[in-house]
């Protein structure tokens, strides 16, 4: 299964903010960090934002930082954010109403089911976890 560049982006974005826990970061300079448009960095942030994840501050000193440690942010929780499929409100829409059942009962027995299995997975992983396995493999740097 592929995921999204807009949740590889809040994914990176979030794990960077996690390395400086204590630190305020903009936008811009983790933009660059990951060598990413900001712009498109800053309609990934929106989604976040509004999960309760980080909090904006204003003013000279203004950027984004965690409202939670990364051992308690589960990829689960950025990710029904950032990728569609995972949804809690999702809508097939047929073509045909009369096909419309054929829909509801994919909706029932595969999607519903690849959310389930998606959830029992990811919400066992934390944010935490991403960046001890960054750690281990050296890969980790800091501007």
């Amino acid at each position: 299964m592929k995921i999204s560049t807009k949740s590889r982006y809040g994914l990176a974005f979030m794990v960077c903010l996690a390395e400086k826990i204590n630190d305020v970061q903009t936008a811009s300079d983790i933009a660059f960090k990951l060598n990413i448009s900001k712009l498109y960095l800053e309609q990934v942030i929106q989604d976040i934002r509004n999960t309760g994840l980080i909090t904006s501050i204003r003013g000279t000193r203004g950027g984004y930082k965690l409202n939670k440690s990364p051992s308690s942010i589960t990829i689960w929780e950025i990710l029904k954010v950032t990728e569609a499929m995972l949804a809690d409100d999702r809508e097939l829409c047929p073509q045909n109403e009369a096909f419309a059942y054929i829909y509801r009962a994919i909706d029932k027995k595969v999607l519903l089911a690849l959310d389930k299995a998606l959830y029992e997975s990811l919400s066992k992983i934390t944010l935490q976890d991403v960046i001890d396995a960054a750690t281990e493999s050296g890969e980790m740097f800091y501007i």
